[in-house]
């Protein structure tokens, strides 16, 4: 278990860390020219958002508490790059000519991103 300690504002903040080795589902997409999207599953959940009012450094913006509900999701395993954005735009402009629609302003930004990905 890791307490790392950083400092916020002048305070400093405590956190917990206990780390779990588990398995995920996942996959990989490749997405041509060298480039793959990773992604993992998110499981979904109930949880508790916002901080209680008595506690140590709470302000006013996490409170009231409240039960959040998340449906399960995919994200990417690793930050995004400017490959990987090229990549997906790319993607989504073939889709669109692929279906006969457009969508707004992805042209030329795609046309921009041809340009600085070279």
């Amino acid at each position: 278990m890791a307490i790392p300690q950083i400092s916020n504002q002048g305070q400093t903040i405590r956190f917990i860390v206990k780390r779990q080795q588990r398995q995920a589902q996942y996959f990989s997409e490749d997405l041509g020219n060298g480039v793959t999207l990773e992604m993992v599953a998110i499981p979904g959940g109930t949880f508790l958002m916002g901080s209680p009012e008595t506690e140590e450094g709470h302000r006013d913006n996490e409170s009231p508490q409240h039960r959040v509900t998340v449906q399960s999701f995919f994200m990417g395993k690793y930050p995004r790059t400017t490959s990987l954005n090229t990549a997906v735009v790319l993607l989504a402009s073939d889709l669109c000519q692929s279906v006969g629609t457009t969508t707004s302003g992805l042209g030329s930004f795609v046309r921009r991103r041809r340009l600085f990905s070279s």
